[in-house]
């Protein structure tokens, strides 16, 4: 049975939205389009932490909440972002 999701995340390797779990070592991994990612370095640790929604969010905006708007903002910007696959495919192509 797969854990509960605590969260999501913009997943930097396909853009797609992935559920947020946590292992029986409490170490967050993703689940998306690109399968189960699991950052091991505390940096990607990190990295999750920083980039997740939480759930949480979610029971304080039916609160009314006004920390909500403010998490939500700092996220909404990365669905439009290259996914890193797309900033590879570029990788040494002029701007022009």
């Amino acid at each position: 049975m797969a854990n509960p999701s605590i969260g999501t995340v913009i997943c930097p390797i396909c853009g797609d939205l992935a559920d947020v779990r946590k292992d029986k070592n409490g170490k967050l991994y993703y689940s998306g389009e690109a399968g189960l990612i699991t950052p091991r370095t505390p940096s990607g640790q990190k990295w999750m932490r920083e980039h997740m929604v939480s759930d949480e969010s979610s029971d304080a905006k039916a609160q009314g909440n006004d920390d909500f708007d403010t998490q939500v903002d700092e996220h909404e910007t990365t669905a439009n972002e290259p996914s890193f696959l797309e900033r590879l495919a570029n990788w040494g192509a002029d701007d022009e």
